[in-house]
């Protein structure tokens, strides 16, 4: 599956942008990061993801509950792909 190798490039530097930027802007080092400075991080990662998974479907498929639980599963995992991050800095 191309789009998802190429999809997951593309938020692997949108993490690691977020991080690279946000170092100069910690006021203490050895103060760890708070997760409310990867919020925006998120959104921009999940609403992706779920443009990606909802541009796939016929328009006769698109509800608003298949809409919000695409959005639901999107933010996941954009949490799960940032925690993962996290985890190899």
């Amino acid at each position: 599956m191309r789009s998802a190798e190429s999809l997951n490039s593309v938020f692997r530097l949108i993490f690691a942008y977020t991080g690279l930027v946000s170092v100069g802007f910690q006021e203490n080092e050895n103060k760890p990061a708070s997760p409310d400075r990867y919020v925006a991080t998120i959104a921009i990662a999940a609403s992706i993801i779920a443009a990606v998974r909802l541009a796939e479907l016929p328009d006769l498929e698109l509800s608003i509950p298949k809409v919000m639980s695409t959005v639901k599963q999107s933010v996941r995992l954009a949490r799960t792909i940032l925690d993962e991050a996290m985890s190899l800095f």
